[in-house]
């Protein structure tokens, strides 16, 4: 259930329509099937809605790193040394350990789930998301192209423009207006001739792409991608450090407050690896981009094949970012 829900998410499915999908195809909600499993009656436990799947639900699942096999601990922390109430640490201060368990979801589809939450689409007043949205960007200001529609419902009059040009006026940046259809019909294009190339032409495809990439942009790439290999094995031995100490904690072998004491400066250091690697990975991954990673590309070629329609999968797998220039040409 937790793989299809993901997938769902990937395939452009809003959270609404997933619950909807789940409560048609009478899938108990986490609670029953808890209670049907063990009888437990957690809090939220409705026997009379056993399909009732609310959104909260939904969202909740894909911020949980236990699905990626990953724990998170220092969830909670006392109100004071007198107040022994629980209450949530900030995110900042919470701590995961990576690898404890086998993984249900992959890494690739949390990222592109994540890729869409992060640009969640915003429903017009027809109704009507564009798959395009939180992808497009001017080519010369940068900002994001903003989708218009209005009231209508008409697909021809659906857009993208500037949205600095729309917010500041023409003398910031110019219109870079392009009709949602076209652009459908000009990346669904684009992305089935290029794919085959890569595929067809395996060789000629790679070379093409590696000789417009310049020398210094590989090895600043190489250089990034040591450093970046060399924090997230750090960040496995600081994990694996983290683990030992909370597997000590669990069997009494070291009190609460050794616990605290030994992994505070494990904490600060885990939380400043996660911001560089997080860095970095940005980093390497637009280098790539620019470099020309024909390996990877082509291997996603690979994986899509007869496309007949655009997915928002399709999308941010192979073309996470479009520019638009003055005269529309993505």
């Amino acid at each position: 259930v937790v793989k299809r829900i993901f997938q769902m998410c990937a395939e452009g499915i809003g959270p609404t329509q997933i619950a909807r999908t789940l409560e048609n195809d009478k899938i108990y909600t986490p609670t029953m099937y808890e209670f049907k499993r063990t009888g437990t009656r957690l809090a939220g436990l409705n026997e009379e809605l056993p399909y009732s799947w609310s959104v909260r639900t939904i969202t909740d699942m894909f911020e949980n790193v236990i699905y990626l096999g990953h724990t998170l601990n220092l969830k909670t922390e006392n109100i004071s040394y007198k107040d022994h109430r629980k209450r949530i640490r900030p995110k900042d201060q919470q701590v995961m350990i990576e690898n404890t368990h086998e993984a249900i979801v992959s890494q690739e589809t949390w990222d592109i789930v994540h890729k869409l939450r992060d640009g969640k689409r915003r429903r017009t007043k027809s109704g009507y998301k564009s798959i395009f949205a939180g992808i497009l960007f001017c080519a010369d200001c940068k900002s994001k192209l903003y989708f218009v529609s209005g009231d209508s419902i008409k697909s021809e009059r659906f857009h993208f423009i500037c949205a600095k040009y729309r917010k500041k006026g023409r003398d910031n940046c110019s219109i870079h207006s392009i009709n949602e259809k076209v652009l459908y019909e000009i990346v669904l294009e684009e992305i089935r001739r290029v794919t085959e190339f890569a595929r067809e032409r395996t060789e000629e495809f790679a070379e093409y792409i590696n000789k417009n990439s310049e020398t210094q942009l590989k090895k600043d790439l190489k250089d990034k991608q040591k450093l970046l290999d060399k924090h997230r094995k750090r960040l496995t031995e600081v994990s694996t450090i983290f683990r030992k100490l909370y597997e000590d904690n669990a069997l009494g072998r070291i009190t609460d407050e050794q616990f605290q004491m030994l992994s505070q400066g494990y904490v600060e250091e885990k939380k400043q690896l996660e911001t560089d690697i997080s860095e970095l990975e940005t980093i390497v991954a637009e280098m790539r981009i620019k470099s020309g990673s024909s390996k990877n590309f082509i291997e996603l070629a690979k994986r899509f094949t007869d496309i007949q329609e655009l997915t928002p999968e399709i999308l941010h797998t192979l073309f996470p970012k479009l520019k638009s220039t003055k005269k529309s040409r993505m």
